[in-house]
């Protein structure tokens, strides 16, 4: 919608990742990793404006890869 916003949050790295079970259920899931540099790249180029992006690494508990947060409008 106009001057709505976006909220992105999303597993950040390189590369692919994936499961062939979630949470109990046989399911299969890919995984395309991105940087937080393309990220913003790819709102940016979508017509979005960044308004931040936050990075932060994984819990102990979590899969080891850092989270990406992104607002934009």
């Amino acid at each position: 919608a106009p001057d709505g916003t976006l909220l992105l949050s999303m597993h950040g790295g390189q590369g692919e990742t994936g499961a062939q079970d979630w949470f109990g259920k046989s399911v299969s899931v890919r995984v395309t990793l991105v940087e937080p540099a393309e990220l913003r790249g790819l709102a940016e180029a979508a017509g979005f404006t960044v308004r931040a992006l936050h990075v932060r690494e994984p819990y102990p508990s979590e899969f080891p890869t850092r989270r990406l947060y992104l607002v934009a409008g």
